[in-house]
């Protein structure tokens, strides 16, 4: 599913916008984050900004059952996102993973189980801000 669903979204995209290679000046305006510049670009916005990515990946799991490497994940990225925001002085730009990557809530195996989020945690963080 998550192949055929980013076939889709980037000839889509493709037809839209163009690629980074045939039209990188509209393409760099519109991605949020594009771990192939040199300089910093649309994460520039969240310099000042707490900023949380959470990961949720199993990349022993992914691989023995879907032979899928980190390269197809964001995860990558996500943590380049966090690093270059920490480079500019976001002391608030944070990489969360999971504590049990690849299970749902209800003990299921999968690689994307969207349960690393530590609820009580994670309001007391949101609260944290707003004072």
């Amino acid at each position: 599913m998550g192949v055929n669903e980013a076939k889709t979204v980037s000839a889509m995209m493709s037809k839209e916008i163009g690629t980074p290679e045939t039209n990188p000046k509209r393409y760099n305006e519109l991605t949020p984050f594009n771990h192939e510049l040199n300089e910093p670009g649309n994460e520039r916005y969240l310099k000042n900004m707490a900023v949380r990515v959470y990961e949720d990946i199993d990349v022993e799991w992914s691989l023995k059952n879907r032979r899928r490497s980190i390269y197809d994940s964001n995860a990558l990225d996500a943590s380049e996102l966090i690093n270059r925001l920490l480079l500019m002085g976001n002391e608030r730009a944070e990489f969360m993973t999971a504590k049990q990557p690849g299970y749902r809530s209800n003990g299921m195996r999968h690689p994307h189980s969207w349960s690393i989020v530590d609820e009580i945690e994670c309001i007391q963080w949101c609260l944290n801000l707003f004072e």
